[in-house]
């Protein structure tokens, strides 16, 4: 007996192979490809002029996902092929997905700007880390990836935060996010363009057990790869935190913590300094995060 439901191989394959032919030769080479081996389905594929019909492919295809989405749901674990599969289907229709592979939904932050420290001296800072769109239409990342946490200053200027998303440059002013430095969580509402992205989904009520395993991606040492360190929970810190028994590697502040649901309970806020292991990896829990911001998320997610 199985112990997770899961679809059938030749369907998983089929459908990477519909993709493949899709993104490099087109929606009617595909459909087509894919109603020869697939007779039962063929009849809704085409039109009344007897083409493929790109709207009734995708509705076709979007349904066969959300089947096999409704039935794997009962898993402990997330699905890694079905994960990959709706991301070969975002990247070929441009439509929003439920599901999406973590390491997809993380984008590299830079910040590097001057302001005047309280003796009236010009200082340089420069950080970089990571960040992460969830399915709220929201980017978090840690305050301390935007300005330094000790010092309460006048920024000078109006100071941008770039978010490297492949093919775009999206640099909003640090003055949009909402910033709470004393948990080290900055947010910001995601721009237009990233309406139909691939997000995370956000589980705000899990708790997680001692010993539990948990993955976090995000951009170490400032790689321009996404890295994924997986650790287990160790102990349960005030405040919200919690304490893993790995290091974090710098750059990864900001990063998504997941379970293995694929869902994301957390934002990585304590790594390890530059070539620094010693200490201990830290998170805080998404509970924590929505309490604080409660007035900002009832406000965005009323819109």
């Amino acid at each position: 007996m199985n112990e997770k439901c899961n679809f059938p191989r030749k369907e998983y394959r089929a459908l990477r192979v519909l993709f493949r032919n899709w993104d490099q030769v087109g929606f009617e080479h595909a459909g087509t490809e894919y109603a020869k081996h697939n007779h039962s389905r063929a009849s809704k594929l085409f039109d009344e002029k007897g083409l493929i019909s790109e709207a009734r492919l995708k509705r076709h295809i979007r349904g066969r996902l959300e089947y096999y989405t409704m039935i794997s749901g009962s898993n402990k674990k997330v699905s890694q092929p079905l994960a990959k599969l709706w991301d070969m289907y975002h990247d070929v229709t441009g439509e929003k997905v439920p599901i999406s592979a973590p390491e997809r939904t993380v984008i590299q932050t830079e910040v590097c700007y001057s302001w005047k420290n309280d003796q009236g001296e010009t200082v340089l800072f420069c950080e970089d880390g990571s960040s992460f769109l969830t399915d709220w239409g929201l980017l978090f990342t840690c305050a301390h990836c935007l300005c330094d946490l000790s010092q309460d200053h006048e920024k000078t200027g109006n100071e941008l935060c770039t978010f490297a998303i492949p093919r775009i440059v999206y640099e909003p002013k640090i003055s949009e996010f909402v910033i709470d430095k004393a948990m080290d969580i900055a947010v910001i509402k995601a721009p237009p363009f990233m309406k139909n992205a691939s997000s995370v989904r956000i589980n705000k009520d899990y708790l997680p057990q001692i010993g539990e395993s948990i993955m976090a991606y995000g951009f170490a040492g400032g790689n321009s790869l996404v890295r994924c360190i997986e650790a287990k929970v160790a102990e349960m810190l005030t405040g919200g935190k919690i304490r893993v028994d790995r290091a974090f590697i710098h750059g990864m502040s900001g990063s998504p913590v997941v379970n293995t649901r694929g869902e994301v309970i957390g934002v990585l806020a304590g790594g390890s300094a530059p070539d620094d292991y010693s200490h201990d990896g830290e998170f805080i829990l998404f509970s924590t995060i929505e309490d604080r911001f409660s007035t900002y998320l009832h406000d965005f997610l009323e819109q």
